[in-house]
């Protein structure tokens, strides 16, 4: 599964976002351990977010939060993505909220939490 995830990110990367899509929606369907899925239902969001597809998008990001056994720096990244759907969406008060918890998961020191103060300095 690793290198499938690999080629997958690599269609992201490329702006191939129905590719990498299909491609994370299939390895979701296969035998996969809970952590793996919260973080294909996450890159799937993603996809739906970079699509344009905010609804989908923000399903996605939920249903990797579900997942208790996801890691701390996918937990902030979905709540920081849908901070910006929100945004997007221009319920600003609610973006502010997600993005704020996006940083109570990571240190103040990583990637995720200078995205989301980036994010937060929109808004």
């Amino acid at each position: 599964m690793k290198k499938e995830k690999e080629y997958f990110q690599l269609c992201f990367d490329q702006s191939r976002y129905e590719d990498a899509m299909e491609g994370y929606l299939s390895l979701l369907n296969s035998d996969i351990s809970l952590k793996d899925r919260s973080e294909l239902e996450y890159r799937i969001g993603q996809c739906h977010y970079k699509l344009g597809n905010f609804p989908q998008a923000m399903e996605y990001y939920k249903r990797a939060l579900k997942n208790k056994d996801m890691r701390p720096e996918f937990k902030s990244r979905c709540f920081n993505e849908i901070g910006t759907v929100f945004y997007k969406q221009r319920k600003f008060n609610l973006a502010i909220e997600y993005i704020n918890r996006a940083m109570t998961y990571v240190g103040s020191e990583t990637m995720e939490a200078a995205a989301a103060y980036n994010n937060l300095g929109g808004v």
